[in-house]
């Protein structure tokens, strides 16, 4: 009998995922049968393989240790390897992508412009491919590791938005972080440039709606009648005026705090342009009558940059560290 007894770092998850990325050459089928016939136990008991784990549960395999050790093999390492050929070649290839902040389960990068967070296309070069070529050329993965886990990118900014994304380096940091994201408990602030003069500051709601064939959003204060309000998503953007000033090509501009409440697609972008204060540089939301005026000045997308990062208190064991901390990054052009 062989026993794998859980650590912080693999808690809070399902134990069929779990066996699954601890035993890759097994397959899932292998294992859930072996779950089934009682031959993979928890804690001494059946189980149904939807159990979520705790630090310090104890699983029991009955395989002979020939028959563990082959399980344990990855599967996939020519793919893997093929992985990280393109991950070596993105950390290469990419620049002005800076580490804001690491710990060992998570790692924060500031995005420049114009990168893709997450692969469009197979053979992408995105943040995400850039992060695990950081990694695999400092050591902490290689082949092998990655047929357990992938590290990978956890919020996403549009490509012509900068600023500061979370990468998760283990499956503790990733789970832990997904789940803060998801449940709106990490606060998230940018900043960003408005035409016009914008002052005070102000919640805005909103229904919000997608084209996917135009990749282009539309915000609604109100519904029509019969129009579904399932087909859209509500939602919630705080800003807050810094300054307003006079620029001799644009007029009135102000600089904006904007605190992203809910995270939907160009929400930020969408949500300003609707209340008649759309973000310098954005071509796709703003007045086209600008746009010659910005190329000349050296704009060509959008003055958007999440800046600004805020953990919340109580985080799980191994998270410790990053329970009530600020994370901030400055904006380039904000610098200038």
């Amino acid at each position: 009998m062989i026993e794998i007894i859980v650590d912080a770092a693999d808690s809070m998850q399902r134990v069929d995922k779990y066996l699954i990325r601890q035993l890759p050459g097994a397959g899932k089928s292998l294992i859930y049968k072996q779950i089934r016939k009682k031959n993979i136990t928890l804690n001494g008991s059946k189980m149904s393989g939807q159990e979520k784990l705790a630090k310090g549960d104890t699983i029991q395999l009955y395989f002979a240790d020939e028959t563990y050790e082959k399980c344990r093999e990855p599967l996939y390492n020519e793919l893997n390897e093929k992985t990280l050929a393109l991950c070596d070649k993105a950390y290469e290839t990419l620049t002005g992508i800076r580490v804001v902040y690491e710990d060992e389960n998570i790692l924060v990068l500031n995005k420049p412009m114009g990168i893709l967070s997450q692969q469009a296309i197979e053979n992408d070069m995105s943040l995400n491919e850039w992060a695990i070529g950081y990694l695999h050329n400092n050591g902490t993965v290689d082949a092998r590791s990655l047929a357990h886990f992938k590290p990978s990118v956890l919020n996403r900014l549009d490509r012509n938005t900068s600023g500061m994304v979370i990468v998760g380096k283990t499956l503790l940091g990733s789970n832990t972080c997904s789940e803060l994201i998801r449940n709106r408990k990490i606060e998230k602030y940018y900043l960003t440039m408005v035409m016009g003069k914008l002052e005070g500051s102000r919640t805005l709601f909103g229904y919000h709606v997608k084209d996917g064939r135009i990749n282009k959003v539309e915000i609604k204060d109100n519904l029509l009648p019969g129009e579904n309000e399932n087909d859209y998503d509500l939602v919630e953007t705080k800003y807050r005026s810094i300054k307003t000033m006079k620029q001799e090509r644009l007029g009135d501009i102000s600089l904006l705090e904007v605190e992203l409440v809910t995270g939907k697609s160009h929400q930020i972008r969408a949500h300003l342009s609707h209340i008649g204060y759309p973000i310098v540089g954005d071509m796709k939301y703003g007045d086209k009558k600008y746009e010659r005026a910005l190329f000349s000045m050296g704009i060509k997308n959008q003055l958007l940059h999440s800046y600004k990062i805020v953990f919340p208190k109580k985080l799980p064991e191994g998270m410790h560290a990053l329970s009530e901390k600020v994370l901030v990054c400055m904006p380039e052009w904000l610098e200038d």
